[in-house]
């Protein structure tokens, strides 16, 4: 594999390609129809818009600001994002759900976005956020346009298979091209990969995230979250366990 410049601008697209490379040659068979023709038409893609699409997806979030999504190794990014939505990997649109919209935009940009409001400009953004969905309905219309990235959950996916764990992500990459962790190359076979069936994946993530809410379960903003995923969870496995039961 041919080490990347660290310091190139392009140096995650590098990196990417490296993951989805060897998914591709080991792991094909693991993956979703979804998945294997998001793969086949990111390679059809522009050089710069498979660039804005890595970017994307390493922000983690479904939810952008069109006029935020500025790179300087890109130039302008509109014909891009235009490229992408043709292609069905983004939607540009004007309309989110409140939480969403709340996150992205600035208090001052929420006064501007929604004049119905009758509150005192001073007023916190909370009572703002309160005051908004008082008045409009949900999901809020927005004077910004917005870019939703589609299938952000396939990266997970990707770096589980590559790195055998939910731990380590793109960065990685950077870490061990700059010196300061070495890993070991060795090369795995189909019959020695971590995973054989899809389910041990998808197991796998669920497990991952059960685990990160376990670790806030102690926040009360928390605790329904961990207990919707705990309930889910089991429920899963009751029905794969009477479902084996009645094949016996």
């Amino acid at each position: 594999m041919t080490q990347p410049d660290p310091l190139s601008p392009y140096y995650y697209h590098h990196n990417f390609q490296s993951l989805i490379g060897l998914v591709s040659e080991r792991d094909w068979d693991l993956l979703t129809g979804k998945e294997r023709a998001w793969l086949t038409c990111f390679q059809q893609l522009s050089f710069k818009a498979q660039c804005l699409l890595v970017r994307l997806l390493m922000r983690r979030h479904d939810y952008f600001l069109a006029d935020k999504l500025t790179y300087p190794e890109l130039g302008d990014t509109w014909p891009l994002l235009h490229n992408l939505a043709d292609n069905g990997f983004v939607s540009i649109t004007d309309t989110a759900p409140a939480d969403v919209l709340f996150n992205l935009l600035s208090k001052t940009q929420l006064i501007d976005a929604f004049p119905a409001v009758a509150l005192a400009k001073s007023a916190s953004k909370t009572k703002w956020q309160t005051a908004i969905t008082d008045t409009y309905d949900d999901p809020l219309t927005s004077p910004y346009a917005l870019v939703v990235c589609h299938q952000p959950d396939l990266l997970p996916v990707l770096l589980l298979l590559y790195f055998g764990n939910s731990r380590q992500d793109l960065s990685q990459f950077v870490v061990a091209e700059l010196g300061i962790q070495q890993f070991e190359s060795y090369p795995v076979s189909q019959s020695e990969r971590l995973f054989q069936h899809r389910q041990h994946i998808d197991d796998w993530l669920h497990l991952s995230a059960l685990t990160d809410t376990v670790w806030q379960a102690k926040k009360p903003s928390a605790q329904r979250r961990f207990l919707r995923y705990n309930h889910a969870f089991l429920s899963r496995l009751s029905g794969r366990h009477l479902s084996a039961n009645g094949n016996d």
